[in-house]
């Protein structure tokens, strides 16, 4: 038997050596990785303002829309579709949160004939204000969508009469109970989008 300062047996350099081997490829993949990452986000990164909370949103739906197609791409775990779905969700509501989806719904023309119109203010010489006027009414079918919020508007309002001011609350209270849905998902599920 050999003393203890004695040449290492071949399996501790075996070993040594494919750890080494191990580093070294690590090292190149993740500068691959580093480099395509680069790559992948220099058009978000390029487009990215710090004044509006629209950018904010892009640059985390470009991330979650990576996450999902890495969690749908790799099958990882178990559950993995359910987790993936959860994610396009927050991305579907972060598009209608940047597209103010729900407070234009209500405007839509759909629920309502309106004639508009500019006239010269009288206030303010030179200026025009904008004049609307409601020819028909079909906000039935938008109310009967979000009877909760409606309920809650008229009550809030105590006004039943001005229908368009209520489905332009009503697409208010369903923009906010989007923002709320998405962090509260973000919040509850965020720590299960890994490998």
């Amino acid at each position: 038997m050999g003393d203890a300062g004695s040449n290492p047996t071949p399996t501790t350099k075996q070993s040594k050596m494919k750890n080494i081997y191990t580093n070294i490829l690590f090292f190149f993949k993740n500068t691959f990785r580093s480099i395509k990452n680069l790559y992948r986000w220099l058009p978000i990164i390029w487009k990215d303002r710090d004044w509006d909370d629209h950018y904010i949103f892009e640059i985390l739906k470009f991330k979650l829309q990576n996450t999902a197609h890495y969690t749908e791409s790799r099958k990882w775990f178990v559950g993995h579709e359910h987790e993936a779905a959860r994610i396009r969700l927050c991305i579907k509501l972060i598009e209608r949160i940047q597209e103010e989806y729900y407070t234009s719904e209500s405007l839509d023309q759909q629920y309502h004939t309106s004639t508009y119109e500019f006239i010269p203010s009288t206030e303010h010489p030179g200026s025009y204000e904008y004049k609307s006027e409601l020819v028909e009414d079909r906000f039935d079918e938008y109310f009967a969508k979000y009877p909760k919020s409606y309920k809650q508007v008229v009550k809030q309002l105590n006004d039943e009469e001005d229908r368009m001011r209520i489905a332009i609350h009503i697409g208010y209270i369903q923009h906010e109970k989007a923002k709320r849905l998405l962090f509260n998902i973000l919040n509850k599920h965020i720590e299960r989008w890994w490998e």
